[in-house]
């Protein structure tokens, strides 16, 4: 039954915000840096080292802006209900020059461990040489309130055209490993999360 509840509430929340925008996060750390709008993004990542244990991600985009994403959160501790982050893209990073800047809601429903919070999130970017290639290095930096109180940092470095070193405090735990564009809008990702081995896959699709 609450299996059935979840996907009701997803159908219904993606119907509900088809105008809205989708916005970039590391892991759980959310950051400001917009996606592309008119795109779907699917993620899913599940324990390695412990079935139990899954992220799912589902979010949509169509305008720039508003910033809605629908997931849920599976650990031995934790039941996996739905809920959603919400955020306003309020500047996006320019490399060098400024940070970009979002706030808004997490885990809106207050179904994680983490509980409900508002947060504001400052991104910095530099432009960083690569092979004999430029890409982006981002730092995330940011303030939340509520169930969970406290500043989260997080890291996305290159290591190649594809390949990137992703590190996150959120505030309660520590995330880190890497993740490698395997296609167009295809990427593979691994992590480690306190005891936990997760591993998984993001696709997205532009429309």
């Amino acid at each position: 039954m609450s299996r059935l509840v979840g996907k009701f509430f997803v159908v219904t929340a993606l119907g509900c915000v088809a105008s809205l925008a989708l916005a970039d996060r590391l892991v759980n750390v959310p950051t400001a840096r917009p996606l592309s709008k008119n795109s779907i993004r699917f993620e899913y990542l599940g324990g390695l080292n412990n079935s139990s244990a899954k992220e799912e991600f589902l979010a949509f985009s169509a305008l720039n802006g508003v910033e809605l994403e629908v997931r849920r959160r599976l650990r031995p501790e934790e039941s996996g209900r739905t809920t959603f982050d919400l955020s306003y893209n309020v500047l996006s990073p320019v490399a060098s020059t400024a940070p970009g800047i979002a706030l808004g809601i997490l885990d809106g429903l207050g179904e994680t461990i983490d509980g409900r919070r508002a947060f504001i999130a400052f991104t910095f970017r530099e432009l960083l040489e690569i092979g004999e290639v430029g890409e982006n290095g981002d730092v995330t930096l940011g303030y939340q309130t509520g169930a969970l109180s406290g500043a989260f940092v997080g890291i996305s470095l290159p290591f190649s055209g594809r390949t990137r070193l992703i590190a996150e405090h959120n505030g309660a735990r520590i995330t880190a490993g890497f993740e490698t564009n395997l296609l167009k809008g295809l990427d593979a990702k691994i992590f480690v999360q306190e005891k936990l081995l997760l591993g998984g896959i993001s696709f997205s699709r532009k429309f």
